[in-house]
């Protein structure tokens, strides 16, 4: 039986941290991959009131990206990071995660 790539994107971790200036996401892959970072206030009644950014993830190390909260989030925002690996773009992997900004 040989390995078959999966539909994710291998390995993916991604942690924030959060203060009122900036949102920084930590993002790391096992593999090559594309992000599209996005940051949303919670507490902002808009859904139109995000910024994004797109980065490319070397497979095996480490990448911090910073985006400066949207206008009116005052304590909580959440973060969602879309993979997508070099190789294949159809294999994604979407994390969501939250943070409080201090």
């Amino acid at each position: 039986r040989s390995w078959a790539p999966g539909i994710e994107v291998l390995g993916t971790r991604v942690d924030v941290g959060a203060q009122r200036a900036k949102v920084t996401t930590r993002l790391l892959a096992g593999e090559d991959a594309r992000a599209k970072v996005c940051v949303r206030g919670v507490d902002v009644p808009s859904s139109s009131s995000r910024r994004c950014r797109s980065v490319a993830v070397p497979g095996l190390r480490g990448l911090n990206v910073a985006l400066v909260p949207p206008a009116g989030a005052t304590r909580k925002v959440e973060v969602t990071v879309a993979f997508a690996a070099a190789a294949n773009s159809k294999r994604r992997t979407v994390i969501v995660r939250q943070a409080l900004l201090r």
